[in-house]
């Protein structure tokens, strides 16, 4: 009897331990996706958090010039828009403060943030958000840089002033009728209606 529950004992420690192998032995994934909403209940980017020697040379390159040490990097985003404009978004931090930037495939920034102080925000910012929101506390406070182009374009003697980020996404198209932007596409060149001679 007291070899049956020996035997008993040793084939479920066998078990424990068999399951415990295979369970860590299984590689971590480090490759996470997922969709998020914004503020407005609105479907954001499709956004897949991914290993930094994942991301595009150029990306790796542009991000140590900005951070300076590959260590200060703490996650990396890779975000794909409806428009299957892809871009990275990389936090880090720079003495304790975090800090993130997102930038193109060709390692161009398009944007910076780095976190601040409610004191460290101009008094004008507080006041607005304070007189706009009289019951609101505030956190997690960010200064944000974008980067954008802004190029002027003439459309049939008409200036349009157009602004492009540096992953090609054109952004403010407000003073263009539809009227304008198709006048601006080149023309689709009519097809043939002759056969071939055979």
């Amino acid at each position: 009897m007291d070899f049956a529950k020996i035997t008993i004992g040793i084939v479920s420690l066998s078990l424990i331990v068999g399951a415990t192998t295979f369970a860590f032995s299984k590689p971590v994934q480090t490759s996470t996706s997922a969709t998020s909403t914004n503020r407005d209940g609105e479907e954001n980017d499709e956004e897949q958090i991914i290993a930094l020697d994942k991301a595009p040379e150029t990306v790796r390159n542009a991000i140590v010039k900005i951070v300076g040490d590959a260590k200060n990097i703490t996650r990396v985003i890779q975000e794909e828009d409806e428009e299957d404009s892809i871009s990275y978004e990389v936090e880090y931090t720079i003495n304790e403060v975090k800090c993130s930037a997102a930038l193109s495939p060709a390692g161009e920034v398009i944007e910076l943030e780095q976190g601040t102080t409610e004191a460290k925000m101009p008094a004008a910012v507080m006041a607005a958000l304070k007189k706009e929101y009289p019951n609101a506390t505030f956190a997690d406070p960010y200064k944000v840089t974008r980067i954008t182009y802004e190029v002027d374009i003439v459309i049939n003697g008409k200036k349009h002033e157009m602004e492009v980020d540096p992953a090609g996404n054109i952004s403010d198209e407000s003073q263009m009728t539809e009227k304008s932007k198709e006048e601006a596409k080149p023309e689709a060149k009519p097809e043939s209606k002759e056969k071939p001679k055979q």
